[in-house]
């Protein structure tokens, strides 16, 4: 009876319930499709977003590397400010002792002791001024006095003098045909200084440092604070203690030091008057250091678009000539001893303690039939006509006036570009016989 009922029901069964099986099957496989069809989508919208993520996280990555180095910027202004008046007060101090040494040699032979006395105060008044371009360098109102200049051999130098008397030694590899970059030699020979000093006091125990020198393209931002452009690349690695993270965004503050001892040589100023110095030259600093694997600085500088080099005389001599000059300077011991010298070099002179009087006796001068071959005029005159207000009267008066800028700020606009504002010379502050001799002399005899 059972068996009957069964198969009356199986007879009883509709087509679309027979047919049911079959259809659960057909929409297991299509649910199947379209969840691996999701989980596609969701793997490659999670690569698309793990992409963007990376984007972003190296976005803000450089946004702050861009925000620190804007604050160190502002540190670096901040301090540049009273830097610059103490260097240029200085500076004129420093004139006066070093044209007043330079002076009295000549009233001496080499075999006299006062000659090396003299010698002796003469060097350390060099290395005052190598401080005062220093304090200059922290100052980010003007502009350094750049040239054209080859710098491999003063790379070589630079760092050799920063390691006699070490037991460290240096290893260099320049490329050959280095461009020349324009810059202020003085000026990066102290960053070279700086740093190599810098790489010394890592390596207590000695050891190597290596220095190299290419030419590199730069090519988008790549992190780096500088327009496009071709730029020689220079870079120190030595291999010390190493720098930990926390300390590198500190590195280029003024005053920041991790050296205990705390002298002359080690007052925090070091890399933060490199990373000054190379921002005034449109170039970069970078650094990567891990502790205990050395540390690495890479220094970026523009290439020269002129490729004419400047160069120097071996020899320092005085030159001696006729010639009527002209100086102008509020400094009384500097106005004193530069009229000195010029006398002794064949020089008649004048001098004036503003622009006012300079102005007096340059149209006196002309109304005589006795004008001036050479004007030198101080740039800051305290509470005064400075030079380069004087040099426009001048030029009104005369538009063939040849003069010279002088000053104990060398960082200011003037002195760099001293030809756009009427200028035909610049001396800087300090200057000796020698120095004093060359400027006022080259340019008298100059057909310009």
């Amino acid at each position: 009876m059972s068996v009957d009922q069964t198969s009356d029901n199986e007879q009883n069964t509709s087509p679309e319930e027979s047919h049911r099986p079959l259809q659960t099957r057909h929409t297991l496989a299509e649910m199947d499709q379209k969840l691996l069809h999701l989980e596609q989508l969701l793997d490659q919208r999670t690569a698309e977003l793990k992409i963007t993520n990376s984007r972003l996280l190296k976005g803000f990555s450089e946004k702050n590397i861009l925000e620190e180095e804007l604050l160190r910027l502002k540190k670096l202004e901040s301090v540049g400010v009273l830097a610059g008046g103490i260097a240029h007060d200085f500076n004129n101090l420093l004139t006066a002792i070093s044209g007043n040494v330079s002076l009295a040699k000549m009233y001496l032979s080499a075999n006299d002791k006062a000659y090396s006395f003299l010698e002796k105060v003469e060097h350390v008044s060099i290395r005052a001024s190598d401080l005062t371009r220093q304090l200059v360098a922290l100052s980010r109102e003007g502009d350094p006095i750049k040239r054209p200049a080859v710098i491999d051999d003063l790379i070589k130098k630079a760092a050799l003098f920063s390691l006699s008397g070490s037991n460290v030694r240096c290893e260099f590899t320049v490329s050959p045909a280095l461009p020349p970059v324009l810059c202020d030699e003085g000026q990066i020979r102290q960053v070279i200084h700086n740093m190599v000093l810098n790489a010394r006091d890592a390596m207590t125990g000695g050891g190597l440092v290596t220095i190299s020198a290419t030419n590199t393209d730069v090519i988008g931002s790549q992190g780096l604070l500088l327009p496009e452009g071709d730029y020689v690349a220079i870079t120190i690695t030595d291999r010390g203690v190493g720098i930990p993270e926390q300390t590198m965004l500190r590195i280029f503050e003024p005053y920041f030091t991790t050296k205990e001892t705390c002298n002359q040589k080690k007052l925090g100023l070091g890399l933060s008057i490199c990373y000054s110095i190379i921002q005034s030259h449109g170039g970069h600093i970078t650094v990567r250091s891990k502790p205990g694997e050395g540390t690495t600085f890479i220094i970026y500088l523009p290439v020269a678009k002129s490729k004419k080099t400047t160069g120097r005389s071996s020899v320092d001599v005085p030159p001696t000539g006729s010639a009527r000059v002209l100086i102008m300077d509020d400094e009384d011991a500097v106005r004193t001893i530069a009229v000195e010298m010029l006398q002794h070099m064949g020089c008649e002179v004048e001098s004036a303690g503003d622009g006012t009087e300079a102005i007096g006796l340059f149209k006196k001068a002309l109304q005589t039939g006795a004008p001036f071959d050479v004007v030198i005029l101080d740039l800051t005159v305290a509470g005064g006509m400075g030079g380069e207000e004087t040099i426009k009267k001048l030029v009104e008066i005369d538009p063939k006036v040849k003069a010279i800028v002088s000053s104990g700020y060398s960082n200011v606009r003037v002195m760099s570009d001293y030809g756009s504002f009427g200028f035909s010379g610049v001396l800087a502050k300090p200057f000796n016989i020698f120095d004093l001799g060359k400027s006022v002399f080259s340019l008298k005899n100059a057909g310009v």
